[in-house]
């Protein structure tokens, strides 16, 4: 019970943050974001929850106290809720000093408590959207363009009228049985070849450009003249 206040994107407005969160980019390949906590005593503004991200603690102020619990669904790839119900005993108790380093891997469920004086902590997350789904999500609209121009079995006309006899009314009234079974034969045995269509480089790339696109701001270089003019003025 109580209150947190939360301090999003802290890496836009400290310049250590930022520099911080840029090398860690620049070393994961993968997008970083600070969050800032400040937490009165013996408060605890978040219920149990699991994250998408990778989570890295940062105690910057006084102390906390977390509890670990096993994944309800490992490797999660949406931030949730879990109810107290669905906990089993934590794996970990830990309190965090200040200068302390606390790992949070992607799925386990968490939550913390400040101790009897005041907690801040910077919360900084990364590989968000990095699994294999979220690269073949790219893959697969490609891939499935060069299937139909290449392929003529992807190019293969559906069953007549078939929205009314493939459809969910008909699934859950157990009709079509027969058709619904040849079509999903029909297109299991189009998914090797859909496979080799996947160019693996091209999806990569794809997920790069993305990463590229968003990004923190890469440091300025200076030239010879700027750093000439900072000379003279020390």
């Amino acid at each position: 019970t109580g209150h947190t206040a939360q301090l999003f994107a802290v890496q836009k407005k400290s310049s250590e943050v930022l520099e911080l969160a840029r090398s860690l980019e620049t070393d994961l390949n993968s997008l970083v974001g600070c969050t800032a906590y400040l937490t009165p005593p013996r408060s605890q503004g978040i219920s149990p929850h699991h994250d998408d991200v990778e989570v890295f603690i940062l105690q910057t102020e006084g102390s906390k106290t977390w509890q670990l619990f096993p994944p309800v669904k490992p490797l999660a790839h949406k931030y949730e809720k879990v109810p107290p119900e669905a906990l089993s005993a934590p794996v970990m108790e830990v309190t965090v000093e200040q200068g302390d380093l606390l790992y949070l891997p992607r799925g386990f469920v968490h939550q913390a408590q400040a101790t009897s004086e005041f907690s801040t902590h910077l919360t900084v997350s990364t590989f968000q959207a990095h699994a294999y789904g979220d690269l073949l999500e790219g893959m697969l609209a490609p891939a499935l363009a060069k299937a139909m121009d290449q392929d003529e079995e992807f190019r293969r006309g559906l069953p007549l009228r078939a929205f009314l006899r493939l459809g969910s009314a008909q699934h859950h009234a157990g009709l079509e049985s027969d058709l619904r079974a040849h079509v999903t034969k029909h297109i299991s045995s189009l998914l090797p070849k859909l496979a080799e269509h996947m160019d693996l480089a091209e999806g990569v790339d794809r997920m790069a450009y993305e990463f590229m696109k968003r990004r923190l701001p890469c440091k300025p270089v200076k030239t010879e003249t700027e750093e000439e003019e900072e000379e003279e003025e020390e």
